[in-house]
């Protein structure tokens, strides 16, 4: 039983680092831009409105262009794990 559970654990590890692997190539992919606005909003936890006081844009306007960014970076790692990024 601990075998199977260890040989699950390691492919759900190597399933996460290879997720992982493509969300980082995608984001290298993104205008300098978008990059930016994902990382002050997800990593930095950012508001929305700070973001948008600072690029000049409103708050539903950032959440609209998050929302944007977001699906092109699932389309892209979806194709990169199809091999076709």
């Amino acid at each position: 039983m601990l075998d199977v559970l260890a040989f699950a654990a390691r492919e759900a590890d190597e399933a996460f680092d290879s997720r992982q692997q493509r969300l980082t190539g995608c984001l290298e992919k993104l205008q300098p831009v978008h990059r930016e606005m994902i990382r002050r909003r997800y990593a930095e936890a950012t508001p929305l409105q700070s973001i948008a006081d600072e690029r000049g844009m409103t708050a539903n306007a950032v959440m609209q262009a998050l929302f944007r960014i977001r699906q092109s970076l699932m389309n892209c790692v979806a194709r990169f794990a199809e091999g076709n990024a």
